[in-house]
């Protein structure tokens, strides 16, 4: 029911902060410690969509069960939902409806979900998550923070300088695509896909809607990507400026994580907001 994908651990100890990002089908769990900045430990748990739906505090107790990570306690916890319903609104038309009227707008009512909305820089980000969830949560982390991935992508990008183009975040089964043109942000959207050409054309169909070149645009890449699998290939042969991500100190300098392509872990570690 739960499969452990990442286990990677240098050190339990110290004054740390642990971080869970929560989707709907994966939860990831990581510690910084708080005077370095440097990950002590990453774990990835992998589960079915649907039965976590109809009992997430089951799979929650197995990933508790198999985690070295949550046997401990913390300086602090932060918790990221890691799913689509999350709209970034600018701050002057964030109030003028409901937080819950806003995405139903947008993605339908959903009986039973909790709704937040937060400040994320010059905009609010507005987003939902299953309430079960998060009472569950609420239970083992009753002081921790919420926040939504939307808003550490938004806030990532402008930590550090913005640069034009596409940057695609991959997880198993779906992806994260982020646009900025001139600057500004102009999408963040994520997409389920089953086949490699699935995610070709979503890509190719925004650059139809936004009127840009695959030949002209940059498009970088990280997250669960295997660069000799047919997805690359795939994305290669369609995307003249396509890259990899590189490694630019997020705290992964221990050889534990040198076994692995460091462009697995950036969509967690650069987006905790």
């Amino acid at each position: 029911m739960v499969q452990k994908t990442f286990a990677i651990y240098t050190q339990l100890e110290g004054t740390a902060r642990l971080y869970i990002e929560a989707g709907m089908s994966q939860l990831a769990c990581w510690i910084k410690d708080l005077q370095t900045g440097q990950v002590q430990a990453f774990e990835l748990f992998e589960f079915d969509q649907d039965k976590a739906l109809i009992n997430f505090g089951e799979i929650f107790r197995l990933i508790k069960l198999h985690s070295k990570i949550l046997e401990s306690s913390y300086a602090g916890t932060t918790i990221i939902w890691e799913n689509e319903e999350c709209l970034l609104v600018p701050e002057k038309y964030a109030y003028r409806v409901s937080a819950g009227d806003y995405l139903d707008m947008v993605y339908g009512h959903a009986p039973g979900a909790i709704t937040a909305q937060q400040p994320a820089l010059t905009a609010n980000a507005i987003f939902r998550a299953p309430r079960s969830w998060k009472e569950e949560l609420d239970k083992h982390f009753p002081f921790a923070k919420y926040t939504h991935k939307f808003q550490g992508i938004y806030a990532g990008n402008h930590a550090t300088d913005i640069t034009d183009g596409v940057r695609v975040f991959f997880y198993r089964g779906h992806f994260f695509l982020i646009l900025y043109r001139d600057s500004q942000l102009q999408l963040i959207r994520r997409f389920a896909y089953q086949t490699p050409e699935d995610v070709v054309y979503y890509i190719l169909n925004t650059f139809e809607q936004y009127d840009l070149s695959p030949a002209e645009t940059d498009v970088c890449i990280s997250g669960l990507i295997d660069l000799r699998s047919a997805l690359y290939s795939e994305l290669y042969k369609y995307l003249q400026n396509l890259k990899v991500e590189e490694y630019n100190d997020e705290g992964m300098e221990d050889a534990a994580f040198g076994e692995y392509p460091y462009h697995y872990f950036l969509p967690f570690l650069k987006t905790v907001g």
